[in-house]
């Protein structure tokens, strides 16, 4: 049986990703996953350039930038990872679109702070020709990818035997702390 649980590998895994923030999510997620799957974290930036040059260092990224400004300037950079509180997030990727150095943008759930925000995000992008997605840390979970599989929509452990009409959802729970890098 397969149940399809892996993620798909892309093409190209030496995109040149640039990182804005260094908090928790970037240093025990995002860098940790990148490295295991092979990507290329090229350079970060974050309103700490110390809190910046320590995730840096821990994850042997090469460049570190003194402002956002910069990094976003750096016209190497062809990903950018926004890892920022949401209320910063919308600004940033503004600015990205204006400069149109990079080809995406990985931002981060909420994509803004209302609905409106979201759009004017999902705009930006599309005007300016840049790949805008929005990290959702289960899309990829083993568990849901499972869910996904044709053995597992058609299970009796699923449905509980039910008609196949009648089911129309599933639900996984989740308890405790992930291991995200995992």
């Amino acid at each position: 049986m397969e149940l399809n649980i892996h993620p798909p590998t892309p093409r190209k895994k030496d995109f040149r990703i640039g990182i804005l923030g260094s908090g928790f999510i970037v240093g025990d997620c995002h860098l940790v996953s990148y490295r295991k799957a092979g990507f290329n974290p090229v350079a970060i930036a974050s309103r700490s350039r110390d809190n910046a040059s320590r995730v840096a260092s821990r994850h042997a990224i090469p460049t570190v930038h003194d402002s956002y400004e910069c990094l976003l300037d750096d016209e190497t950079i062809e990903v950018l990872d926004i890892a920022v509180p949401p209320a910063a997030q919308l600004a940033l990727i503004k600015a990205a679109c204006e400069r149109k150095t990079v080809k995406g943008i990985l931002a981060q759930k909420p994509l803004g702070m209302n609905y409106a925000e979201a759009l004017e995000a999902v705009r930006c992008c599309e005007q300016a020709g840049i790949t805008l997605a929005v990290n959702q840390n289960m899309r990829y979970d083993q568990s849901v990818r499972a869910g996904k599989t044709p053995h597992c929509q058609t299970a009796p452990s699923v449905r509980r035997c039910l008609p196949p009409s009648s089911c129309a959802a599933f639900r996984i729970g989740c308890r405790g702390r992930r291991n995200w890098a995992g």
